[in-house]
């Protein structure tokens, strides 16, 4: 998953790779001039593919059948939109079909940033919204299911009065 130009802005595009060469599974052209950006791609149990995707400060999933096209009943024809989050990192599905999805907010002035964590029906229905930060920037890069049902992720934070960030 990541992003092609066509001259006119960027868009989300899926390759597959694999010993008879690559080929393009999907390529957005759903947000015309707009520019997005494909972020992270997961294999989902049906044999699609859930993109995650940033773009108009915002983050949006798109649920694909096997074959590449856009499987209408995940969200609103295929697609769920996040506004409280402005940078899609990563997605994951688990067991019972339902979705993990985190990301990074801009908040108020300059550098400052939250860790967005969320999660998704099968259907594509947002639930509540968890943000970790504090005063300065907090990242995430990655998360995972623990075996007790809760979540493990990394990330990073910088120390404001030690001017460094932390892993």
């Amino acid at each position: 998953c990541g992003s092609s130009y066509d001259e006119n802005n960027f868009d989300t595009i899926l390759w597959q790779i694999n010993s008879e060469g690559h080929q393009i599974i999907y390529g957005e052209d759903i947000y015309d001039g707009i520019n997005d950006f494909g972020n992270y791609a997961h294999q989902t149990m049906d044999g699609g593919y859930i993109l995650l995707g940033t773009f108009n400060d915002s983050i949006h999933l798109i649920k694909l059948n096997h074959n590449g096209t856009i499987d209408a009943t995940f969200g609103t024809d295929g697609i769920v939109i996040i506004t409280e989050c402005n940078e899609g990192i990563y997605t994951q599905q688990f067991d019972d079909g339902s979705y993990i999805v985190v990301g990074n907010t801009k908040e108020g002035i300059g550098q400052r940033s939250n860790v967005y964590i969320n999660t998704i029906t099968p259907s594509g229905i947002v639930n509540a919204e968890f943000t970790i930060g504090g005063t300065y920037i907090d990242k995430v890069q990655s998360i995972m299911q623990t075996s007790d049902g809760g979540y493990v992720f990394t990330g990073y934070k910088y120390n404001h009065h030690l001017k460094k960030m932390f892993g």
